[in-house]
């Protein structure tokens, strides 16, 4: 008849005395323990004395020792594995290890991903011998020897293993274990329930969570990523924790397609070039899905409010060109206080009256694709007229500032400027605040690691000096004129340094601008910097074709004493 044994400090086995309760499940119990000379380690012990949790004790440590040269699995120092159940405790014995609580639960997303490919790669070469943990969670994964590791194989599937489990007898921990191994673990997938658990635990280790989520990830709910990572990027994340949770296994990755995938994620977040392309184009298929239209336009203010929320829900998404000059980011959008218009938040306000908002696209490639925010007239609020006249804050009418002191009420702009002298005669609010009312002009939203973002010069303004639709040419023809360049230029050019092919593409936006130091004449980039050979010849070319009209003096640092 089975006994069930809970342990004590001090009990001692074999050469091994118990110090500390680290942990434990239904079948044993983890403690420290030290030997004879003082050396701690952790000992497993088994509590529940029947054959079928001893058939599973032994199996656990057979594909420890057998495997042992695989990385991320803690060694066996020592074992009891005594050939009849007649009182005796089984145990083994293992270097101690760290928890991944203590470990990563202030860790940054990039940590937690590392730890999930280690046990991902550990997990990789048990599968490629056919072995299954069938356990994975949490608790199963400690920090050794610089390195995350899997622990308690006491429900692994392996070659020829004597299987002591019911039929499809329930396999696995509550909250990441796999659908099927509630259902049919007799049969079903042993690798795919695998991926699935660790699924499910990476979710736990990124969101410091106690507990799972049941059934299939959504970033459509509470468990949604960003929720608790607004500012990281976690798109191919997200799309790895659905497939890898799908309620069907034959549709989740294999244990190397979730490596890669995490990978992957690491080159990306590591480059913000790559990265931000990447997300522009995943922000064009969340809000188209099945296809990406030529031309998309919003005019109800509510859709546009709501679609500019979506570019800014990525910080690298949200940089705004202004209608006369520069841009900023977008922190935020609202409805106003006035009636049909809108805040555009980049720290600072700026109120505007949306006539509609555009998407543009070209089929070339997705990084010229851009959004277009159209205004109507806003009339000027009257309070500052009297600083207008003075030419003061006049700004040529484009825009004006002002003092909100509460909901859509207006006062001089210079009140808030200095609302300390003027507390005593206005009512000053924690909601008082100055703000930017814009009357007219557009806006466009370009991918921030576009050729049209990296270069200066649209900056200022040319957008908003043409139509909507000679602005679209205007593109068209940058994008024309960059292919027909990539068709001429030869294989040594492709070959250049990335700073001087950027240089070159400049030419496309910038209209053909070549720069000359205005002492000596020598060609030079946009700062005054010396070009090299290849560049220095195009430029030349681009003077033959176009003649000195496309020339414009800089200061060349070639001749900087003489600017001294």
């Amino acid at each position: 008849m089975s006994s069930r044994r809970l342990f004590k400090k001090g009990q001692k086995f074999k050469n091994w005395t118990l110090t500390r309760y680290l942990g434990g499940g239904g079948n044993g119990e983890v403690w420290s323990c030290q030997n004879s000379n003082g050396e701690n380690y952790a000992i497993k012990l088994l509590k529940k004395i029947k054959p079928k949790a001893y058939r599973r004790f032994i199996d656990e440590t057979t594909v420890i020792v057998n495997n042992s040269d695989i990385e991320g699995l803690i060694p066996i120092i020592d074992k009891h594995l005594p050939s009849q159940l007649n009182g005796e405790v089984p145990f083994y014995i293992m270097p101690l290890a760290e928890t991944t609580e203590n470990k990563l639960n202030q860790s940054p997303i990039e940590e937690k991903v590392n730890a999930i490919i280690q046990v991902a790669e550990t997990l990789s070469k048990l599968h490629s011998r056919k072995i299954y943990h069938r356990d994975i969670k949490p608790d199963n994964i400690l920090f050794y020897n610089s390195r995350y590791s899997l622990v308690d194989f006491g429900l692994v599937d392996y070659p020829d293993k004597k299987e002591v489990s019911l039929n499809n007898e329930e396999l696995g921990p509550k909250w990441t274990m796999a659908p099927e191994m509630k259902r049919e673990s007799s049969t079903a997938d042993a690798s795919k329930a695998d991926i699935y658990s660790l699924a499910k635990t990476q979710w736990i280790f990124l969101t410091n969570r106690k507990k799972g989520f049941d059934g299939q990830y959504s970033t459509e709910s509470i468990i949604d990523l960003k929720k608790f990572y607004p500012k990281s990027y976690t798109s191919p994340i997200d799309n790895l924790l659905i497939s890898s949770t799908d309620n069907d296994p034959k549709r989740r990755p294999s244990i190397s397609e979730f490596i890669g995938a995490l990978q992957d994620w690491k080159k990306l977040a590591a480059d913000f070039h790559k990265r931000n392309q990447q997300q522009w184009f995943e922000i064009q298929t969340k809000l188209f899905p099945t296809s990406i239209p030529q031309r998309v336009i919003w005019e109800d203010v509510k859709d546009i409010v709501k679609t500019l929320k979506v570019l800014c829900s990525y910080d690298s998404l949200n940089h705004v060109f202004f209608p006369r000059s520069g841009g900023l980011d977008l922190e935020d959008v609202r409805l106003s206080y006035e009636e049909g218009c809108i805040e555009l938040d980049f720290k600072i306000i700026e109120i505007i009256k949306p006539k509609r908002l555009l998407f543009e696209s070209f089929g070339y490639d997705h990084e010229w694709n851009y959004f277009r925010l159209e205004t109507d007239e806003l009339k000027p609020s009257g309070v500052n007229l009297q600083e207008e006249d003075e030419g003061e804050n006049k700004n040529q009418f484009d825009y004006e500032v002002v003092s909100e002191l509460s909901p859509g009420e207006y006062y001089p702009y210079y009140i808030m400027e200095d609302s300390s002298s003027y507390k005593e005669d206005y009512l000053i609010t924690d909601f008082s605040r100055q703000i930017t009312r814009r009357f007219r002009g557009s806006y466009v939203i370009f991918c921030k690691r576009s050729i049209y973002n990296l270069t200066p010069s649209t900056y200022d303004g040319r957008h908003n000096k043409m139509t909507t639709d000679e602005f679209r040419d205007y593109i068209q023809q940058s994008i024309n004129e960059l292919k027909e360049y990539y068709k001429k230029e030869s294989y040594t050019e492709k070959q250049s340094s990335e700073k001087n092919f950027k240089q070159k593409r400049k030419h496309y936006i910038e209209e053909d601008i070549v720069y000359r130091c205005g002492w000596c004449g020598n060609i030079v980039d946009f700062e005054g910097n010396e070009l090299d050979y290849q560049t220095r010849e195009y430029n030349i070319r681009i003077i033959k074709k176009f003649g000195q009209s496309v020339v414009k003096k800089v200061h060349g640092k070639c001749c900087k004493d003489k600017q001294d």
